[in-house]
């Protein structure tokens, strides 16, 4: 069997709209979101990542049936999350409108690639 070797979560707090339209996205760990999680054990839940894991060749980690959702989102912050706060808009202005749709997935899924690269490469 494998290993998991890392994951990269993306981290995202409140998405919103500036003053000009464009799509925001709040900090995660500011707006205070993880500290209102429960410490509640969802076993269909654990079970459904533990049955994707083994789909996929992967063992589980022997304590993942106890996880609560607030230990499993303060886990994998801890694994160096990608802060998508962090990721600006590559087009602003009066250009923002025509690429909005476009941009905002784009941009995120740009970044992400940049930075699994810098880890795994």
């Amino acid at each position: 069997n494998r290993r998991l070797k890392f994951i990269l979560p993306i981290l995202m707090g409140t998405v919103s709209q500036d003053a000009d339209g464009n799509e925001t996205i709040g900090h995660l760990f500011k707006e205070g979101h993880i500290a209102q999680l429960p410490e509640v054990i969802v076993g269909s839940v654990n079970q459904k990542a533990s049955n994707l894991l083994r789909e996929h060749g992967i063992d589980s980690s022997s304590n993942l049936s106890q996880r609560s959702v607030l230990s499993t989102v303060r886990l994998l912050a801890d694994q160096s999350g990608l802060p998508a706060w962090s990721i600006k808009p590559t087009v602003t202005g009066r250009h923002a409108k025509v690429h909005k749709e476009m941009d905002k997935r784009n941009i995120l899924v740009s970044h992400c690639v940049k930075e699994i690269r810098a880890l795994v490469c």
